[in-house]
């Protein structure tokens, strides 16, 4: 389960309670929208913070994602980008040309070490990107 706050300049201060579970080979995601003071409560009781700025890509690569985690002090500590592919798709069908030059690993599909939720530790995001740039 998850609280997410979502805000851009066309629709600043959007708030989420999403529910999100691998079950039978696949991932089924619910999200309902809450009310500021719904995602304050519950944000109180987090266990695992993460902040983190996200990109999406549109036109020819809509779907794709990138991520910017930050730490405590707004420093940005890990970047991973991902694409939102149908139900059987293992692989996306292209990579972003912005992506391309700069990807230093192409996660397997349900690998778990690559959550936000294991992400959201500052230490673990730096020990995982050490360890697939072969350190």
């Amino acid at each position: 389960m998850r609280v997410r706050s979502l805000s851009d300049a066309r629709c600043p201060d959007q708030f989420y309670f999403t529910l999100k579970v691998s079950t039978n080979g696949r991932v089924v995601e619910i999200e309902k929208p809450i009310d500021r003071r719904d995602f304050n409560d519950l944000w109180d009781i987090c266990l695992n913070k993460l902040e983190k700025t996200r990109y999406k890509l549109n036109g020819k690569y809509k779907g794709w994602e990138i991520d910017f985690f930050r730490d405590h002090d707004n420093q940005i500590y890990f970047v991973m980008a991902e694409c939102e592919m149908p139900e059987g798709q293992t692989k996306p069908s292209e990579i972003p040309d912005q992506i391309k030059d700069a990807l230093l690993y192409e996660v397997p599909l349900n690998d778990i070490r690559f959550s936000s939720k294991l992400l959201s530790d500052v230490r673990y995001a730096k020990r995982l990107l050490n360890e697939v740039n072969g350190g």
